[in-house]
């Protein structure tokens, strides 16, 4: 049977070379691997920075409705899932993944189409470690775990300002009176510093006003 509808392919060619981006393939190597953030960012309708002109690995209609806000999280958790389900059945046909390479050139070129055959490591990581229930739990418990931290956020959103001023009331509290007594009479010096500054400033200010008015 089928496991690809033609017209599935464009979603699932996306879905493909975003996953790349989180796959480090040889270990120890200088490649670095920015995690699974990215898919969570797909997730959440969050644009990336190579997001493409005209595609989307979550939309399988039209390019027009990458962005589109209608259908729900879990939705689109199920189609990602979906989509490596369909990738797993992949990995494990024969000629599923094929590579084509031009051969020669001007009037004597042809293409040479030649399959990928995945090593024993990555066809178990996608067959027999892929546990799609798995994962979705473990998304749905992500998103979730986001949603309390934002509404923590909102609801404490003074908290670090409260706690800021509570540890400064704790320090002046371990303050012997002697020093609190200088620190007073510093910022006493400091204040009418300032006050005779600004009377000086708001003299001469007076004065080049007078002046330019002829007064």
């Amino acid at each position: 049977p089928r496991v690809v509808d033609f017209d599935e392919l464009p979603a699932l060619q996306e879905c493909v070379r975003r996953l790349k981006y989180i796959l480090c393939r040889k270990a120890g190597s200088s490649e670095t691997s920015t995690g699974i953030r990215p898919i969570l960012l797909d997730l959440r309708m969050v644009p990336r920075d190579d997001e493409p002109r005209e595609s989307s690995f979550l939309n399988k209609s039209s390019a027009s409705s990458s962005q589109s806000t209608s259908s729900t999280l879990e939705e689109r958790i199920d189609d990602f899932i979906a989509q490596l389900s369909t990738l797993s059945t992949l990995v494990k046909t024969k000629n599923a993944f094929v590579t084509t390479k031009n051969a020669g050139s001007g009037h004597t070129s042809s293409e040479h189409i030649s399959s990928i055959d995945f090593s024993i490591p990555v066809v178990k990581g996608c067959t027999e470690d892929f546990d799609p229930e798995l994962l979705k739990c473990q998304l749905q418990d992500w998103f979730a775990i986001v949603d309390r931290q934002h509404e923590l956020q909102r609801a404490h959103k003074d908290l670090p300002e409260e706690i800021r001023r509570a540890e400064m009331k704790m320090n002046i509290a371990g303050v012997p009176p002697q020093s609190l007594k200088m620190v007073k009479e510093r910022l006493t010096t400091i204040q009418l510093d300032r006050q005779q500054r600004f009377e000086i400033l708001k003299e001469m200010v007076e004065e080049v006003c007078l002046r330019e008015m002829n007064l």
